[in-house]
Order: structure tokens, then sequence, then C-alpha cells
């Protein structure tokens, strides 16, 4: 038993369709939509009657040089209370962190569609943030071109941070190598006042200047050996450069390797008691004082 379909209800909200994703649109854009996608043939007396009937329905459009339409409004919204807010501003702040190579534009795009579907009082909220957004996106790409530039050179950088989010540092680097998470991008360099390299966020950059003076240290990946047990013996995925020294009963032995030792630290942090870094002798060191030092912060006296 086939399926009966109301054709002028589905040529309708087939146009709607084409309406909400394009939003700025000229009727003849809609026919050859229609005729190329669809193999629908409609006069333009038809689309133009199809948009008198989305303004009945609470649609609001601006006619842009007496030819082009721009959608402004739709009649349904996003109800959001108090909490809801909240929770789509963190939405807006988890897409502005997270990098992907060519996912600016569709970002953007995504954000611009759904202010539509935002309550008045929130659209102006988000409005505010998606500048804002715009603006940092635009400092990092421009970071981004410059850094790449500064690390071809092999010149040294004087480069003023946050450090830990918070403290301004300025230090002396020598720049290696741009490093992609998720969430961050991070300028790989050897920080010559701590003689040991370091990751420096994106975000945290405030100021950078090129000296004259050429590298002179080489950055390059800091080795060190990992033994996993129970679990993680048998379930640890090696990442890419790392390779399996030994394997034994409920033990796995790995050669890792870091840039940052405090990232590194962080990251290891998740295995718990199951990963123990067996050398070099004085990272092991550096990470009993790192623990030692987050046990001060959570001890409570009594």
């Amino acid at each position: 038993m086939g399926i009966n379909i109301n054709q002028s209800a589905y040529y309708f909200f087939l146009c709607l369709e084409f309406v909400l994703f394009k939003r700025t649109f000229c009727v003849d854009e809609i026919i050859t939509y229609l005729e190329n996608k669809y193999n629908i043939f409609l006069f333009k007396e038809t689309i133009l009657k199809y948009i008198r009937t989305l303004k009945t329905l609470g649609f609001e459009f601006e006619r842009v040089n007496n030819k082009m339409y721009k959608l402004k409004e739709v009649p349904f919204k996003i109800t959001a209370g108090i909490n809801e807010e909240k929770i789509i501003l963190e939405i807006i702040e988890a897409l502005r962190n997270y990098h992907v190579s060519n996912s600016g534009y569709d970002k953007y795009n995504f954000l611009e569609k759904l202010q539509f579907f935002l309550p008045k009082d929130l659209k102006k909220i988000f409005n505010r943030r998606l500048i804002l957004l715009n603006y940092l996106e635009h400092k990092n790409n421009y970071m981004l071109k410059n850094i790449k530039k500064y690390c071809k050179d092999a010149q040294r950088l004087n480069i003023t941070y946050l450090k830990d989010g918070k403290i301004k540092q300025k230090d002396l680097v020598e720049p290696a190598d741009i490093f992609f998470t998720k969430k961050s991008i991070y300028l790989k360099c050897f920080d010559l006042n701590q003689k040991t390299n370091i990751l420096i966020n994106f975000d945290w950059i405030l100021e950078i200047v090129q000296t004259p003076l050429k590298n002179k240290y080489l950055f390059k990946k800091q080795f060190v050996t990992l033994k996993f047990s129970s679990k993680f013996a048998k379930a640890y995925t090696l990442k890419e450069g790392e390779e399996i020294i030994k394997k034994g009963l409920g033990e796995l032995y790995v050669r890792s390797f870091y840039y940052d030792k405090t990232l590194f630290f962080k990251n290891i942090l998740r295995y718990m008691e199951s990963c123990e870094i067996v050398s070099p002798e004085n990272l092991r060191k550096d990470f009993q004082k790192y623990v030692k030092d987050l046990y001060q912060i959570y001890y409570c006296y009594e």
C-alpha cells in the first residue's frame, strides 16, 4: 500500500528547507534548486505564494536591493530558562576552544544558524559572544601564520604570556614547531631560562618579539620509560612514536616521550597507580615533587 503525499505541502516544505539553510536568497535560486535536486518545476508566482505563507506563519524577511530576501526571524524558538541559557553559552565556549583544521567556516556557519532559534534576550548575549569568538579566531589565525614563520626563521623570541592562565611571564625562547590538540594550539619551544622544552598555549600569549639571535639548542623529544600494570598492561594503546620495550605477565614497558614536563605529568596521572615512570631518575623525582605539591593543595589539616 502506497503512502499518499500532499504534493503542494511537500513542495512548500522543500522551499522552507532551502530558506532555512540559505537564509539570503532570491526566488530564481529556489526555482533552480528544486529543478536540479528534485526535478520539480515551479513558477515564480508559486514560490512567491509560499513566501507570503511563511510571512503569515511568523517568518520575517528583509528585502535587499528589491531582489533578494534575507531571513530575519523565525516563529519557533528554543525556550530556555536560566540553567538552559548557561548551557547554550557553554556550548559556544566549547566550540570556540575546538580546533580542527579547516573547521572555522563550518563552526561559525553553525553558530549563525543557531542564533535564529534563540529568544531575543539570549540572542543579544549570543551575538556579543559571537563577535568575541570571531575576534579570537582571527587573532589565533594571525598568530598561527606569524608563529609558523618564526619557527621557519629559527630565531629566538621574547615572548610574554600568562603562566597557568594567571601570572604574566616574559621568557626568551627558541621556537620549534606548532602542536595541535582538539581543544588548543600550542607553541613548542625551548625555554632558555629554564633550559627545558615547554608548550605555550596560544590563548595565553600576549606579545611576541622576534630577536636577531639564531636558535642554538635543538628542540627534541624527551624520552621516558613507563611501566603499565593491571588492566592497562593489556589494554594500553600505543600513541604515535611510542614502542613496546618488554611485555610480561601483568606488566607492559613502553618507551614514550614528552615535550612539556607538566603536561606529561597531567596526562599520566589519569592512569593513577597503574603507571610508573621507570626512567630517567631525575624525571621520577620531579614527578614525586609534582604529586607532593598536589597533595599539599588538597590536604585538609585537622
